[in-house]
């Protein structure tokens, strides 16, 4: 075993349009590397920027009433995670800036990819794109004939008279080719971090090196896969033109056809309202509620009268509190409610389509190795509907605590003019994102890790297979 190993890894090494490829790879690294360091840094001081420049908008607010700064409105922004900058994964396509106001839940916006050219709606190419795309070529390259030409040459007999087993020759081409791979991935992620370490200047206690080396893991796992894919089709078909021709289209369906055909077919299967529905029948069910800034609004009027009763007075202006600031906070509680019932709405429409994908990828490596690699790298839709959750508790959060203040600052119901001191901006929390365990994160990709297992389980009961029962003819 170990002869034949070293025999098949010398006669790989030496194959001229391998040296050269591999040459392509490691430049590859090194351009994206470049590029992907520099966007992270970019990104990062970007964040830091705005979120230091909003805060000291909100600490230099003027000495006003609080439902006025609910109104001005209050901006949040997703965190760059450090692994950002190895598989950026959709967070260019989905809005990283969240405006927050009172009566209104908003979208997400300034996605970073409309500060870009057209071209760059094409996806950028980052280092997990050269993994998951371009070095399955490089795998078939390697791999396409290295059982085929055994037999196109006539060496299985040769070989099997000197002992050699099927078993053994199947494991030795994966193995001297599992062997490459891995020397050229693990350099290309040597190439990556001392990139990101000197371009990006970011302290390295605060890398997660225990995510970077469950995502380098999980790559290993899908090249093994790849790797046993490709030499199982070599031995069976036995042409080394077809065997090429097989794994090529497998590449081609796997990687471009079937994603887009899933994705497609998930929309027409989970179809969105249109913007114009979903707007009206918000906007239906938003009128149900109590109109803060209505005072003949029937239910405001119903909420007074209870306010009236609870305090045993006569009018609002006899409340020892403002009944304006509760009867906002009312209108918010309503209004999230409705949020909530809405926007779940489309968001399970979404999470269905997901979920499907996720399905699909029990027969597509690819899809799994691409959602597992967003996950970890917190890029995928999943963080970004993580960052969306926490920063709307926030502004229910920002809201109620305006309209507290309002009602029971010391304001009577009525005066609008009435302001609160400079110095009460300081008491609002700023906004935090805790960012999720890797564990819990990867709790959404249950479907894809056991995919990963099962083709890593069928493929070597394959190879088992093949050994016992093959037919040297």
């Amino acid at each position: 075993m170990k002869i034949i190993y070293l025999n098949i890894l010398k006669r790989i090494i030496r194959q001229k349009h391998l040296q050269l490829m591999s040459i392509i790879i490691v430049i590859l690294y090194i351009l994206v590397g470049i590029n992907s360091a520099i966007s992270y840094k970019n990104k990062i001081a970007l964040f830091d920027q705005a979120k230091a420049n909003v805060r000291k908008a909100w600490l230099n607010q003027p000495a006003q009433n609080p439902h006025s700064s609910a109104h001005y409105g209050h901006y949040v922004f997703q965190p760059v995670t450090a692994l950002n900058f190895l598989d950026n994964g959709v967070t260019d396509y989905l809005g990283s800036v969240l405006k927050l106001e009172g009566h209104r839940q908003n979208d997400a916006a300034f996605s970073p990819i409309m500060n870009n050219s057209e071209m760059a709606r094409l996806g950028e190419i980052n280092f997990s794109w050269v993994l998951q795309v371009l070095i399955p070529l490089f795998i078939i390259l390697m791999s396409f004939n290295s059982i085929s030409a055994e037999f196109e040459q006539n060496n299985i007999k040769l070989l099997k008279s000197q002992g050699a087993s099927i078993g053994q020759l199947l494991w030795g081409n994966v193995c001297s080719i599992l062997t490459i791979l891995l020397t050229l991935f693990l350099v290309g992620v040597f190439f990556i971090f001392i990139l990101y370490a000197l371009l990006t200047k970011q302290p390295l206690n605060t890398f997660p090196f225990s995510d970077f080396l469950i995502w380098i893991s999980t790559y290993m796992v899908y090249f093994f896969i790849l790797i046993l894919f490709s030499v199982i089709i070599s031995a069976l078909v036995k042409v080394s033109k077809l065997s090429f021709l097989i794994l090529l289209s497998f590449w081609v369906f796997s990687i471009i056809i079937l994603p887009k055909l899933i994705y497609s077919t998930s929309r027409i299967i989970y179809p969105y309202p249109s913007k114009q529905e979903f707007t009206k029948t918000l906007n239906e069910s938003r009128k149900k509620g109590i109109d803060g800034h209505d005072p003949m609004d029937q239910r405001a009027k119903q909420f007074n009268d209870s306010l009236l009763l609870k305090y045993n007075v006569k009018s609002l202006d006899e409340l020892p509190i403002n009944a304006d600031g509760l009867i906002m906070q009312a209108d918010e509680d309503y209004a999230n409610k409705v949020y909530d019932k809405h926007f779940s709405d489309i968001r399970t429409v979404t999470n269905n389509q997901n979920q499907l994908a996720s399905i699909i990828s029990i027969i597509n490596p690819f899809l799994a190795i691409k959602n597992i690699s967003m996950t970890i790298a917190q890029s995928d839709y999943n963080s970004n509907m993580i960052f969306l959750s926490e920063a709307e508790q926030y502004r229910r959060y920002l809201i109620k605590e305006l309209n507290t203040k309002m009602a029971y600052g010391g304001s009577k119901t009525g005066e609008w003019d009435w302001s609160v001191d400079v110095s009460y901006w300081n008491t609002v929390r700023d906004f935090s994102y805790p960012q999720a365990p890797l564990l819990k994160r990867l709790s959404y990709r249950k479907i894809e890790i056991i995919s990963l297992f099962l083709w890593v389980v069928i493929l070597i009961v394959s190879i088992k297979l093949i050994a016992r029962n093959y037919k040297i003819v």
